[in-house]
């Protein structure tokens, strides 16, 4: 395990810095790109909820999802993080109900509804990372609160990223849940069979 982590870490350094290092306009059409693909699928256009994220720092941004999925009728969450690594999905009207909470991320007040995890089976939740690999495996920031999420969570799993950070493999525990299909800037790779 001591192996496992050492790895995270080392790649957590070098893909961050590798991510940060792309131009502002550049990452902004990366995550246009990834935007205008999610919108154009079946998942989208049969998904009832939508579980979206804030991003920070140079994640992909997918507020432009937010803004169809809200415009389209369909119920949007965002997380909201709690002590002990807890997150709940809190259901938005509009994206200027978003506050900067926990480590100066964008989130929704505590006061709003909290999304039923195993409510919604037509429910997509789009996960960030810093880096996917091709099994649909995740290298996060390492606080655990996707994978105590997911366990719960009964709609799709989809893993956002621009595709240069789709990797072979990821180190992984095993607590680490797979996504059922990645969508990036060139394409979309379905996982769950």
């Amino acid at each position: 395990m001591y192996e496992v982590r050492t790895e995270k870490k080392r790649m957590r350094a070098a893909y961050s810095e590798r991510r940060n290092a792309i131009p502002v306009d550049r990452r902004s059409e990366l995550s246009a790109a990834v935007c205008r693909r999610f919108i154009s699928l079946v998942t989208y256009r049969y998904s009832g909820s939508l579980l979206m994220y804030s991003p920070i720092g140079s994640e992909t941004d997918i507020s432009d999802i937010a803004r169809q999925a809200l415009a389209d009728g369909k119920t949007v969450a965002y997380p909201r993080c709690y002590e002990d690594s807890i997150m709940k999905f809190h259901i938005i009207g509009s994206l200027d109900e978003l506050e900067r909470g926990m480590y100066g991320i964008y989130e929704p007040p505590e006061s709003l509804p909290v999304f039923d995890p195993a409510s919604d089976h037509t429910a997509a939740c789009l996960i960030p990372a810093l880096v996917y690999d091709k099994g649909g495996y995740r290298l996060g920031y390492g606080k655990g609160y996707y994978d105590r999420y997911l366990t719960a969570f009964k709609g799709v799993k989809v893993g956002v990223v621009y595709n240069d950070f789709v990797v072979k493999s990821v180190p992984r525990g095993r607590y680490d849940i797979a996504v059922d299909m990645l969508v990036t800037d060139k394409g979309v790779i379905s996982l769950n069979g």
